[in-house]
């Protein structure tokens, strides 16, 4: 029932945007650097300065106030993640800068794990030490740990600078990778980008929001979502999902009117927007039906994906980017 809903909407959205001349495989991906990345990771790296200099703020005369800041500059760092999260090849991935900014889903303890061993040592870390580390704590996951669970509340200072200026740095270094100078279109290039889209769609529907809602309501598994302890599990959807619709906005050109998938991805993004509380407990409770609504927008927006994305970019993929080789 929801997705023929959806498929309507999607038709009414889709007669709204206007027709463009089609670009080039190289050229759409050329746009899409220059008109939704690079922009996003330059904020990316701004928002998480920002955050970087909250914390030696925090540090130097810790308060409620200036913890209340932190989890702003927090949520802002993880809102323009969100958005760029989506690329995850090229320029992102070398020296495992995106896995090491945003270590999720945690495998076998390992944020506990890493932070615990920073803990160990009797000074304040470093931003070197920090780098040395498991990837499992050098970025917004080791941080949303330090800010929002009082039981480390004693070690704040003694690793959140560290984390935050090695997350700033991290960020930094993908912009420059993105910007100077912008990769070249090619066929590898589109194709990896064309791949890393369209596991963004799975990974939204899969990991972020059928592993939490399960089949029933008794097989709701809360901490399996992402960022529970901050709350921002739908938040982060909405803003991958705003991403995506950034994308697929360029790539509306180069897409057969029937194509629907800017429709869909939009109409996925709103129906995200407009919830509110947490995941784990919307599946549980009388509001169920929301997270399944969601899960089926973004299910139609990943059925358009997997066929227009690869066809505007001018490849053929046959796998996800978190496969491997």
């Amino acid at each position: 029932m929801l997705k023929p809903m959806l498929a309507g909407l999607s038709m009414l959205t889709l007669a709204l945007v206007p027709a463009q001349a089609a670009d080039s495989p190289d050229r759409l991906y050329d746009r899409i650097v220059a008109e939704v990345v690079a922009p996003g990771f330059s904020n990316l790296a701004s928002a998480a300065r920002r955050h970087a200099a909250g914390w030696q703020s925090f540090c130097a005369a810790p308060s409620e106030a200036l913890r209340e800041g932190l989890i702003v500059s927090f949520n802002d760092t993880a809102d323009r993640w969100a958005e760029v999260e989506i690329f995850r090849s090229g320029p992102s991935s070398r020296d495992f800068r995106h896995e090491r900014f945003h270590f999720w889903p945690e495998r076998k303890n390992a944020v506990s794990r890493g932070l615990a061993a920073l803990r160990a040592g009797s000074a304040a870390a470093t931003p070197a030490q920090v780098s040395a580390a498991s990837a499992a704590v050098q970025g917004l996951p080791a941080l949303e740990r330090l800010i929002f669970d009082d039981e480390l509340a004693a070690d704040r200072c003694k690793l959140g600078p560290a984390i935050a200026t090695n997350a700033a740095e991290l960020a930094s270094q993908m912009q420059a990778a993105w910007t100077t100078p912008a990769p070249m279109a090619s066929a590898e290039s589109r194709t990896a980008l064309a791949t890393d889209l369209v596991t963004s769609f799975a990974v939204i529907k899969d990991d972020k929001i059928e592993a939490v809602i399960g089949k029933t309501p008794a097989e709701v598994k809360p901490k399996a979502a992402e960022a529970w302890r901050s709350a921002r599990s739908l938040r982060n959807i909405s803003h991958n999902l705003e991403g995506l619709a950034r994308v697929t906005s360029v790539l509306a050109s180069s897409l057969p009117e029937d194509a629907a998938l800017v429709s869909t991805t939009l109409q996925a993004q709103r129906i995200a927007a407009g919830l509110s509380g947490d995941l784990g407990a919307m599946a549980a409770g009388d509001r169920r039906f929301e997270a399944i609504l969601l899960r089926d927008a973004v299910d139609a927006a990943e059925d358009r994906a997997v066929i227009g994305i690869p066809a505007a970019l001018g490849v053929t993929i046959g796998f996800n980017s978190l496969d491997g080789d």
